[in-house]
C-alpha cells in the first residue's frame, strides 16, 4: 500500500511540475505584447498556479503519509487502477511504466488496458 501511496505521490508531484511549464509557456505569450493582460486572463494564470501548488501539496502530503503505512499493508489498487480512464496514468501507478512524458511530448489520452499496456507518451 505504501509504494500504491508513493506512486499516487509522484505523479501529483509531476503533474504540478507540467502544470508550471505550461503557466510559464502563458506567460511568455503575455510577455511579448505591449498591452497588459485582460483581468480575466490574469485570473486564469492564478487558477493555474493555485492548481500547481495544490498538486504539489497533495503529492508532498501522500509521500509523507506512505511513510507511515507499513509496506506489507493489503490494498486493491489492482481493481482501482483497473478502472482509471488514462492508460499510461494507470501504468505510472501500477509501478510497471515509470515513463513520464517530457517537455515537448504529447500525452495520448486512451482507454485504459491492464498495467502492461505500452507507454502513452509519444514524440511530438
Amino acid at each position: 500500500m505504501s509504494q500504491a501511496i508513493r506512486l499516487v505521490s509522484s505523479e501529483l508531484l509531476t503533474m504540478a511540475h507540467r502544470l508550471g511549464r505550461v503557466e510559464h509557456g502563458i506567460e511568455h505569450l503575455f510577455d511579448d505584447r505591449d498591452v497588459p493582460p485582460e483581468p480575466a486572463a490574469l485570473v486564469a494564470l492564478q487558477e493555474i498556479d493555485v492548481l500547481a501548488q495544490s498538486l504539489m501539496a497533495l503529492g508532498d502530503y501522500l509521500d509523507r503519509l506512505a511513510n507511515s503505512v507499513p509496506d506489507g499493508a493489503a490494498n486493491s489498487v489492482g481493481a482501482a487502477l483497473a478502472r482509471m480512464p488514462l492508460r499510461g496514468l494507470a501504468q505510472r501507478l501500477s509501478g510497471s511504466d515509470p515513463a513520464v512524458c517530457r517537455a515537448g511530448q504529447v500525452e495520448v489520452f486512451e482507454a485504459a488496458e491492464p498495467p502492461s499496456a505500452a507507454a502513452s507518451c509519444d514524440r511530438a
